[in-house]
């Protein structure tokens, strides 16, 4: 009686695995994406994704840029109100898209915006530190002597201001408009120049 066969299947029959090998190891195919034209559209599809990957980085700062020049144009006050209802008015018109709006939320309700206290400041040629004394050497500011951008700061300036146009001090502006200071209560490189020289005169 003849026995049944029981030897392997396997070398009759091939697995899944050993048909996928073949397949992709086929000449035909190997040729295929072998072929120049495959290779150049693989490379000018490479170049087209890594073009729109650039020109979308590119916007991005674009428009980074752009919102921090409308928020730095929204400090450009004395006011922390005007400064947080301009804010919220760019952020309704949707005008800030990147930037992170809990953390400028926070900073509006907190009113911790950097206000604009004048160039001297902005440019480091005095700080308001140190600017707080030279004003309550003057009897113009009776605050304390902080770092902090406040009200009284703003009116200490524009007193200075107002009497240095008036002769109170020794020092005195000409008779044309420009030699005179604008009060605005900004503390420019102009009215810190001047500030100094009453100082020096004081000191005499």
């Amino acid at each position: 009686m003849a026995q049944p066969h029981t030897g392997s299947t396997t070398d009759s029959q091939s697995s899944p695995l050993d048909s996928n090998k073949q397949w992709f190891s086929s000449p035909g195919l190997v040729a295929i994406f072998g072929s120049p034209i495959v290779l150049a559209l693989f490379g000018l599809l490479a170049g087209v994704i890594k073009l729109v990957l650039q020109n979308n980085e590119a916007l991005q700062l674009e428009q980074r840029k752009y919102e921090y020049s409308v928020i730095q144009a929204a400090l450009q006050t004395q006011y922390i109100d005007d400064a947080v209802g301009k804010l919220e008015f760019f952020k309704k018109a949707g005008l800030l898209k990147t930037i992170d709006e809990q953390t400028l939320n926070h900073l509006i309700e907190t009113h911790q915006l950097p206000i604009f206290a004048g160039e001297a400041i902005k440019y480091h040629l005095v700080s308001v530190t140190e600017a707080k004394p030279l004003l309550a050497s003057l009897k113009v500011y009776d605050g304390p002597f902080n770092n902090e951008i406040d009200e009284k700061f703003f009116r200490a300036v524009a007193d200075f201001q107002y009497k240095y146009n008036t002769n109170t001090f020794a020092v005195k502006p000409g008779d044309n408009k420009e030699d005179k200071l604008d009060v605005d209560g900004l503390l420019g490189p102009k009215t810190y120049s001047i500030l100094r020289q009453v100082l020096a005169n004081n000191s005499k």
